[in-house]
């Protein structure tokens, strides 16, 4: 899981560590340079530090941002699905009932959607012609009346 090639040391502390994670800037272009291997928390870990506890202000962050979202994308059942994941997990589960309640709503009004559509299409084709059978001598059947 050592995302860095010259170590060979999962606890690696050495200059590659500092050099992937350093924002420096570099002599050739004099911009800063950003960590673009791995996730902040890969980097602490290697470093020997933990990642922060997760709070109630991250909490109150996440559930700002993934109503906004839900919000603003409307019909999308996976936005809904997602607040209600996080309602469960603050122990909200009236809220979180809601927030599924809805995602079921928009499951079930895409599916109906699309069955419309598909008898729509359906219906407008015209109907397929039966092909008669020919009989073995090759001339129309007498019909007697």
């Amino acid at each position: 899981w050592n995302s860095f090639p010259n170590c060979n040391d999962d606890a690696c502390t050495c200059e590659c560590l500092e050099d992937e994670n350093s924002d420096e800037k570099s002599p050739e272009n004099g911009r800063k340079r950003k960590n673009s291997r791995g996730s902040v928390r890969e980097s602490m870990l290697l470093a020997g530090r933990a990642p922060p506890e997760w709070s109630l202000e991250h909490d109150k962050q996440l559930r700002s941002a993934l109503i906004g979202a839900s919000k603003r994308l409307g019909d999308n059942y996976q936005a809904q699905f997602h607040v209600g994941l996080m309602h469960l997990r603050g122990e909200r589960y009236s809220e979180a009932l809601e927030s599924f309640e809805i995602c079921r709503q928009i499951i079930y009004k895409k599916y109906d959607l699309t069955e419309s559509r598909l008898t729509k299409s359906r219906e407008s084709q015209p109907p397929k012609k039966q092909r008669k059978k020919a009989s073995s001598s090759g001339k129309e059947p007498d019909v007697k009346s």
